[in-house]
């Protein structure tokens, strides 16, 4: 699929409390920001596409883990859970600083020793994402996306795994925004995941 729309795929797997790429197919022309084996906390509002079959208990703690934990916020992430669990996708169409301000402080999460100022860190600029994930799309209407994530189904003894497109040229239509998303799928439905 990444030859076939010039984008990047990779597969994420959750191991704990971190979002690890496993796998990874680059044909986008636009630079991928991560390589093979980078970790991202799966802190609000990312990570919902993991959770959309989790208990109740993974997603307390998943709502926990957010930098801003007002009961207005913690009902946004509750809110956008429900979306992702009724699309079967989640989309990021962040401003391009945005998204260089999460990607820094990854990158300095993934060289740090994990020490809690490098994860609030993380945590902040991760919250900055809200405002920019799982929008309606809208016919006629064109997106700049950063990233489009859907979940691998899977038994409750088997990993957790998303596949993930991104590297997607801007200006896309909605059409073509649905095409990805539904290649997507089709593509994470015919995956086999091995029992753990």
């Amino acid at each position: 699929m990444s030859a076939e729309f010039q984008v990047n795929c990779s597969v994420l797997a959750r191991i704990r409390w971190d979002a690890v790429q496993v796998l990874a197919a680059n044909q986008s022309p636009l630079h991928e920001a991560f390589p093979l084996g980078y970790k991202q906390p799966i802190v609000p509002p990312l990570g919902t596409v993991f959770l959309v079959d989790a208990p109740e208990s993974d997603i307390d703690v998943w709502l926990s883990r957010a930098a801003d934990d007002s009961a207005e916020q913690r009902a946004a992430n509750v809110q956008l859970l429900e979306n992702v669990r009724t699309r079967g996708y989640s989309v990021l169409a962040a401003e391009p600083e945005v998204i260089r301000r999460h990607e820094a402080a990854l990158s300095e999460f993934e060289l740090s020793d994990r020490l809690p100022r490098h994860e609030r860190e993380v945590r902040r600029a991760t919250s900055e994402l809200g405002a920019f994930l799982g929008s309606e799309l809208v016919p006629g209407q064109t997106y700049d996306l950063a990233s489009i994530v859907v979940p691998v189904p899977a038994t409750p003894d088997q990993p957790t795994l998303t596949l993930r497109m991104t590297g997607m040229h801007p200006g896309a239509s909605t059409d073509e925004v649905h095409t990805w998303i539904s290649r997507l799928q089709q593509i994470a439905a015919d995956v086999t995941v091995p029992a753990a």
